[in-house]
C-alpha cells in the first residue's frame, strides 16, 4: 500500500522531506488558471510520512505554526463558503416543481452549481463564456465537478442540508480526482463509490474505507 498511496501536496521545508495538502480552494485556483489544460499536482508516497527513521514527523507537522494556520484557513473558508450552500437552493427548482433535478440530471446540476460558484469567486474567468456558455466544460475543473456531484448525491436528492461537521468531508473530496487511492469514512465512501460506479468521475481512483486501508497497511 505504501508504494501506491499518494497525496496532493506542497513542500514545507522543516528540515526533512515532507509535503502537506494544499487548500482545496488553491487547487480550484490552479485549475481555473490552467483551464482548459489538465492541472497536475505533485505526489508523495505515503511511505515518506511513515518512515520508521522519522517516527515523530507527523506530530511535528501537526504542531507546526504553518500547519495550524493552513487548517484555520480551511475552516474559515468552509464557514464563509460551504455553509452558504443554503443560498444555492434559491437556484434549484422547487421541490414540487417537476420534482427538481432527477438522477439523470446530475451532470446538469453540477454544471449549474459550478457556474454559480464561479460567478461568486471567479467572475473574470466566467465572463469568458458569456457569449457561449456551452463551451464551459466543468469536467476540466475536476475538484469543483466532484464536489458538486457529491453535494447532489449526498444532500440534494435526499432533501438534506449540510451541517458544520460536514465541511471537512466536502473539502477533502476535492482532492479525490487527483489521487490513485482515496481513503475516507463510511458516508463519503458510499457516495464516492456510487459516483464512480455510474462512470461520472474517479475512474482512475480507488476508493477505500479507512478500516480496510488500515488493515491493508498493517498487513
Amino acid at each position: 500500500m505504501n508504494q501506491k498511496c499518494q497525496v496532493a501536496s506542497l513542500f514545507f521545508d522543516m528540515g526533512y522531506t515532507i509535503r502537506v495538502p494544499t487548500l482545496y480552494d488553491q487547487v480550484i485556483e490552479s485549475e481555473v488558471d490552467n483551464y482548459p489544460k489538465a492541472y497536475k499536482l505533485q505526489w508523495m508516497p505515503l511511505s515518506l510520512i511513515t518512515d520508521e527513521d522519522k517516527p515523530n514527523v507527523m506530530s511535528k507537522l501537526a504542531r507546526d505554526a504553518r500547519t495550524i494556520e493552513t487548517r484555520d484557513e480551511h475552516l474559515q473558508f468552509g464557514y464563509d463558503s460551504f455553509m452558504s450552500l443554503e443560498k444555492f437552493k434559491e437556484n434549484f427548482p422547487p421541490e414540487n416543481e417537476e420534482k427538481g433535478y432527477t438522477t439523470n440530471e446530475a451532470e446538469y446540476f453540477a454544471w449549474c452549481t459550478i457556474v454559480e460558484y464561479l460567478g461568486r469567486h471567479f467572475q473574470k474567468f466566467l465572463i469568458r463564456f458569456k457569449e457561449d456558455a456551452k463551451n464551459l466544460d466543468t469536467n476540466k475543473i475536476p475538484s469543483l465537478q466532484i464536489r458538486s456531484l457529491f453535494i447532489f448525491y449526498k444532500y440534494y436528492i435526499h432533501g438534506q442540508s449540510p451541517g458544520k461537521s460536514d465541511f471537512m468531508d466536502f473539502a477533502h473530496v476535492s482532492y479525490s480526482p487527483y489521487v490513485n487511492v482515496f481513503v475516507t469514512e463510511r458516508n463519503v465512501f458510499n457516495v464516492l463509490k456510487h459516483i464512480k460506479s455510474i462512470g461520472h468521475m474517479l475512474t482512475n481512483t480507488e476508493i477505500l474505507h479507512v478500516t480496510d486501508f488500515l488493515k491493508e497497511l498493517s498487513a
